[in-house]
């Protein structure tokens, strides 16, 4: 249970972040997050240009987080699945 609720933590700290960069952008109004994901809504024609920049944001971790693997899957869809 220990090791549950730091992994959680780290989870939510690292995601609590990535929302801060993604404001901090301008560009990413995020309008939902569910549990690891983000979703930003935005124009179609701006998707490919900002997908970069998304998983960028997403990435972008704190310091106490050097050496944790991290990556992020992105895409432009249509419809949150």
């Amino acid at each position: 249970m220990l090791v549950s609720n730091c992994t959680q933590a780290i989870a939510a700290d690292l995601l609590a972040t990535a929302l801060d960069n993604m404001d901090r952008h301008g560009e990413l109004p995020v309008v939902l997050h569910v549990h690891d994901n983000a979703v930003a809504e935005v124009r179609e024609d701006d998707a490919d240009r900002l997908l970069p920049i998304f998983k960028a944001a997403m990435l972008d971790a704190p310091a106490w987080t050097k050496g944790l693997p991290l990556d992020a899957a992105v895409a432009a869809e249509t419809r949150f699945s």
